[in-house]
């Protein structure tokens, strides 16, 4: 699975679709090509997090949803689902903790 390193945390996929890659600061995930009605979920965990209560994942639309659940005081899951289907699309989840702030895009096209 893959696994990347932030200052203060780990992130990796738990999921075994779509594409999942760090590019800077933002994360990608890419669904790729997808059909209205794909279940899009895809779970991403993240570890050795000082304080998961202190991690905050927004969606910037209401297109994209961010289900958390507390693992540990140190671990987080977050479900991430797309339930739209625009013809190309890139959506944004806003993240944020005491130290640093990242974004996860949510890419690909829905025919």
């Amino acid at each position: 699975k893959e696994l990347f390193k932030l200052i203060n945390m780990k992130v990796r996929k738990t999921t075994e679709k779509y594409l999942f890659y760090q590019d800077g600061n933002d994360y990608i995930l890419n669904l790729g090509e997808i059909k209205k009605g794909d279940d899009t979920t895809t779970e991403l965990l993240f570890e050795e997090v000082e304080d998961v209560k202190r991690l905050v994942i927004n969606s910037t639309c209401g297109c994209t949803s961010a289900d958390r659940k507390e693992i540990d005081k140190n671990t987080l899951s977050v479900k991430i689902k797309y339930k739209n289907c625009d013809p190309t699309f890139t959506k944004v989840l806003s993240c944020s903790n005491n130290k640093e702030s990242f974004r996860i895009r949510v890419k690909g096209v829905c025919r």
